[in-house]
């Protein structure tokens, strides 16, 4: 990504472009991220240095990282101690985030009782900003760091930033338990935000996807999922196959008549309602599956019901309609033709040759796996 920003004469945007360069954790980007925000929620006619108190960047640094980590299972990078915090904090958690669409309240919730055992668990906040607020500084004074130890460089930053104030205009200066945000920072960063914040979603993108090399839809897993797309076209799609055909839930056996959408690998892991992973289900088994991966046992019912469903709707639907609903099973499946599309033996083949493998990196993953329908 091209990480050229427009130009201030009083600031040093060649070091604002450079704070994310050479970062092999997490903690810079989840810190920068945090602070970032937090700056877009200021007002800007707050005073002249606006306050950031650190308990509050580690705590939106840690509901950053519970999305990627914890709801879409991504790593973070094997000795990465936001991983590490996270995963203590499970321990005390009082409410279920997993599951299903996050809701704004839910959000903020999880902000709350993130912070709160922050504040009564200083060991780990001190963990997570032990070095990043002055790191994040490097790039500002490279030239009188340079040839220090590593253990005297932090010391040696907050003491530029509060005495420098009036010269290199560092991002902010250090103040106890916050940090004070230059005015003029303050009102470069409000005023180009969408080109900032969408700089570091990128790179923290980048990071994560070099860290997930075989994980599908990254860019949809940085952040919290407020809102489902809808599924109102897909479920008309099994609506008319149903008109046609009888469906039977491959979990229960049941014929249906209702029914809901069961995303056959989980959402959280592909993050898409394309219909080559879509079946229709009781609503009972819905919720019992939840984002488990199912036992394979129920896969040749699943794509059985597939084929049946493809060759009905070429008979429901015109050419056109019928191969744009189908343009995801010949892309996704890896499926030469149509005409191939309606040969149940390939159809059979390009589903295992998809779903093995997908399946095998989702439990590698963390998700849970095998999961097999239990009457109630």
């Amino acid at each position: 990504m091209n990480n050229h920003f427009p130009e201030d004469k009083s600031l040093n945007i060649s070091a604002f472009s450079r704070i994310l360069d050479k970062t092999t954790n997490s903690y810079k980007y989840l810190f920068f991220l945090s602070f970032v925000r937090k700056i877009s929620e200021m007002k800007k006619t707050d005073i002249s240095k606006s306050e950031i108190k650190l308990i509050d960047i580690a705590a939106e640094m840690l509901l950053l990282a519970w999305f990627p980590h914890r709801y879409f299972k991504l790593s973070l990078g094997i000795q990465d101690q936001c991983a590490d915090i996270l995963n203590k904090f499970l321990v005390s958690q009082t409410v279920v985030y997993d599951n299903g669409p996050i809701s704004n309240s839910k959000v903020d919730s999880l902000r709350k009782e993130l912070k709160q055992w922050l504040l009564n668990n200083n060991e780990h906040l001190d963990r997570l900003l032990k070095y990043v607020p002055y790191r994040v500084l490097t790039p500002f004074y490279e030239l009188e760091l340079k040839g220090l130890s590593d253990y005297k460089k932090d010391a040696k930053i907050i003491s530029l930033a509060n005495s420098d104030l009036n010269n290199k205009i560092p991002l902010y200066r250090f103040n106890k338990d916050s940090i004070l945000v230059d005015k003029c920072w303050k009102d470069y960063i409000q005023t180009n935000m969408p080109i900032i914040e969408g700089w570091i979603k990128w790179s923290w993108c980048d990071y994560l996807q070099n860290r997930n090399s075989t994980v599908p839809s990254i860019p949809n897993k940085i952040l919290p999922v407020l809102k489902r797309i809808s599924m109102t076209k897909e479920i008309n799609y099994w609506k008319d196959v149903i008109k046609f055909k009888d469906v039977k839930c491959i979990y229960t056996n049941s014929k249906i008549e209702t029914f809901e959408l069961d995303h056959f690998l989980p959402w959280t892991f592909v993050t898409h309602n394309r219909l080559w992973n879509l079946i229709p289900v009781l609503g009972e088994a819905n919720s019992s599956k939840s984002n488990i991966l199912p036992n394979l046992s129920y896969l040749d019912d699943f794509i059985e019901i597939q084929s049946n469903a493809i060759h009905i709707s070429k008979g429901v639907y015109s050419d056109k309609k019928w191969k744009k609903i189908m343009e995801p099973f010949i892309s996704d499946l890896n499926i030469s033709s149509y005409s191939d599309l309606l040969d149940e033996s390939v159809l059979d083949k390009a589903y295992k040759s998809t779903i093995f493998p997908l399946y095998e990196i989702a439990k590698t993953n963390g998700f849970s796996s095998g999961w097999v329908y239990k009457h109630r």
